[in-house]
């Protein structure tokens, strides 16, 4: 049986009183007339036995765009994950996952069949109309679980326990298993916590991952104002490398095109998003730091957001300064992560550049 331990559920109460700022309730009340708003569009359309209109079916997702943000829908458009789908069967999946008697399981499968539906969209739009019964969740939520040390032990017992209480098996999708699991270790934070709603899970995890993102970027202020230019890019200059090569990505790779400069993803913005010649996505990240372990998981992260947002196998470039045994350890296992290495020229003179 799943459960948390003192230490965290005492960590979560530290980050339970920032639910009771202003904004927090603000933003509270807006997911509850989002919610309200579910519900008033199935209403008023009988979606119990009639098909949305496109124009509705769009008003659901710029919702769930409002209030949950980066998922496929806000990467590719509303527009665009309605479009890709036959209306009929977009609308049967979407009225089962609501109405349906049959297993939450199988509902939620077949809903994240649809095209450019992953789980963050999925479990968003099963959330919004019913957020006391269902959580949303989307790939920030992992490292606070990193970040509450929630061990493989406790994940294990999660995965048993959602096993034999939703009737998961073999037949079941990965991402459909990850939910359900995911949901149990959600609940217990509900539940010891005396949260009314699963937005406040969101809004109280989301601070969390604000908290310790602030605490990691503290950490990698500090050790970037190194003069040791071995050891890390010099502060200040990851802006400058990130722009030239925003401004020259054939230097990293031929053929290569950019989309975005910090192309923000739901674990976190990207220093550079690029397509290759055969039009595949590439993610590309300058380690700025002396800790390799860090660079390796957050390029692999933001892959894996890519891969959810755009379902596309994406590859990635890590650029670092200097070469890095732990980083090739890491990357040996890897096919589709590249390692590049940049050299900066500098040097001072008593001589003006035209003498």
């Amino acid at each position: 049986m799943f459960s948390l331990n003192d230490d965290q559920i005492s960590e979560l109460n530290k980050f339970k009183v920032l639910l009771d700022e202003h904004k927090m309730k603000e933003w509270f009340q807006k997911e509850l007339d989002a919610s309200k708003y579910f519900h008033s569009i199935f209403k008023k359309m009988d979606f119990e036995k009639r098909d949305l209109p496109k124009n509705e079916l769009y008003s659901l997702c710029d919702k769930v765009v409002a209030i949950f943000g980066s998922t496929q829908l806000r990467i590719k458009g509303p527009r665009s994950t309605i479009e890709s789908n036959n209306p009929k069967e977009f609308n049967d999946s979407l009225r089962k996952l609501y109405f349906s008697k049959t297993p939450i399981v199988k509902r939620f499968d077949d809903f994240l069949s649809n095209k450019r539906v992953g789980l963050s969209t999925a479990s968003a739009f099963l959330c919004i109309p019913y957020h006391n019964e269902y959580p949303y969740f989307t790939n920030f939520m992992y490292e606070v679980f990193e970040y509450l040390n929630i061990d493989n032990s406790q994940h294990d017992e999660a995965l048993e326990q959602a096993k034999k209480e939703f009737n998961i098996n073999q037949n079941t999708s990965e991402p459909c298993e990850d939910y359900f699991k995911s949901l149990v270790i959600l609940r217990d934070i509900k539940n010891s916590l005396n949260l009314e709603s699963y937005f406040l899970v969101q809004n109280l995890l989301w601070n969390i991952y604000e908290q310790s993102r602030d605490d990691e970027d503290q950490v990698d202020s500090s050790e970037t104002t190194s003069t040791e230019i071995g050891n890390s890019i010099p502060f200040g200059m990851e802006s400058t490398l990130r722009d030239f090569l925003a401004g020259s990505p054939e230097v990293i790779e031929k053929g290569l095109s950019l989309i975005q400069t910090e192309y923000p993803t739901v674990v976190g913005p990207i220093d550079l998003l690029c397509k290759d010649k055969n039009n595949k996505y590439i993610v590309i990240e300058v380690k700025k730091t002396k800790d390799s372990d860090k660079a390796v998981g957050k390029i692999l992260r933001y892959m894996g957001a890519i891969k959810d947002e755009m379902k596309s196998e994406p590859r990635g470039i890590l650029i670092m300064y200097e070469k890095d045994t732990k980083v090739d350890y890491a990357l040996k296992t890897l096919n589709n992560v590249k390692l590049k290495f940049y050299q900066v020229n500098f040097s001072l003179s008593d001589n003006p550049n035209n003498y």
